[in-house]
């Protein structure tokens, strides 16, 4: 018992103070819990964060496009239309092209298969990615670091130069690609695109023609070119190429000095990383197999167009020193 009426009032608030302060964690706790949803059928690991509101933060559930794959066997994928990347045929629905192989082999030594779901919308990637119409982008869009915010990117698989497209006729940039740095030189972009950010970066001097993102943006960036109301597009070389055999006489690439290179790889959703890992081991070993570069070959045999990723070993030269048995 307390000896006195000051020590008894003591404990009872002391006591009341530590009650007080546990009561305060356990709720800030509680409501932690309560700010993470799990995502219906998947695993403690897939959740997504909730604001105030309760409403999910996009971008924040982990896994979610891999636990489906793996359910499913079925990779959903959305393609850009661009011979000789990818193509389909309006009439038959036949896909055919380098990204259709690779995929489809991908997809094979997985025990898996693809689906081409949908073509891309640009002006809604990936926030489309994201939201489940679709697990994986198919078709080696531009990297760009601002997708980079919401989407994941595969290890490159090969790398294509982006060149300068002008007019048949047109020589002004042969010797140099710095005349294009000239605000008399107008140069088509297509919003959020790495053609903007190209010329933002190496030729902010130019005057942009900027188009928004819709369907067609190859096409219409050649209407441009060949209406003259710009002189200048940055596209990938085999793209390019395969437009100008179908339209001779019109345009010419500058190819003896790419604008940038690009990586062409697989883009999936935020916080994707299983399926990234997934699809970065199955490419490897297309890789290690022979398979990338004899696809590469049967597309650009002079081997202008696509890039091949280097290997990261040298094979010994066993007649300087002879392998050991």
């Amino acid at each position: 018992m307390p000896k006195s009426k000051f020590s008894f009032y003591a404990q009872v608030f002391i006591i009341a103070l530590v009650v007080t302060i546990a009561a305060y964690f356990l709720f800030h706790k509680l409501n932690g819990v309560r700010g993470m949803a799990m995502a219906p059928g998947m695993g403690a690991q897939n959740y997504a964060m909730q604001d105030g509101s309760g409403m999910a933060i996009p971008g924040t559930a982990q896994n979610v496009a891999f636990n489906r794959v793996m359910q499913t066997r079925i990779m959903r994928c959305a393609y850009v239309n661009w011979a000789p990347m990818l193509s389909r045929d309006p009439n038959t629905g036949v896909v055919s092209g380098v990204w259709y192989e690779y995929m489809n082999e991908l997809a094979r030594s997985l025990d898996m298969r693809v689906e081409w779901t949908q073509e891309l919308n640009a002006s809604a990637y990936p926030t489309d990615m994201n939201s489940g119409q679709y697990d994986l982008e198919c078709t080696g869009g531009w990297q760009t670091a601002e997708i980079g915010k919401s989407a994941e990117y595969t290890v490159p698989m090969f790398y294509f130069p982006v060149v300068a497209v002008v007019r048949d006729g047109d020589c002004r940039f042969d010797q140099s690609l710095a005349f294009i740095n000239d605000p008399m030189i107008r140069v088509v972009t297509i919003d959020g695109d790495l053609s903007q950010s190209i010329l933002r970066s190496n030729y902010s001097s130019a005057f942009m023609v900027n188009l928004p993102k819709s369907g067609n943006e190859i096409e219409r960036q050649f209407t441009e070119i060949e209406s003259g109301r710009a002189d200048v597009a940055f596209l990938n070389l085999a793209v390019a190429k395969d437009y100008m055999a179908q339209n001779p006489g019109k345009f010419k690439a500058i190819t003896h000095m790419p604008v940038q290179v690009i990586p062409a790889n697989i883009s999936v959703g935020a916080n994707e990383f299983r399926l990234t890992n997934m699809l970065n081991t199955a490419s490897q070993n297309l890789a290690n197999s022979g398979f990338m570069n004899a696809l590469l070959d049967k597309y650009d045999p002079n081997q202008q167009a696509f890039y091949r990723v280097t290997r990261p070993y040298q094979v010994p030269d066993v007649t300087k020193k002879p392998l050991i048995n």
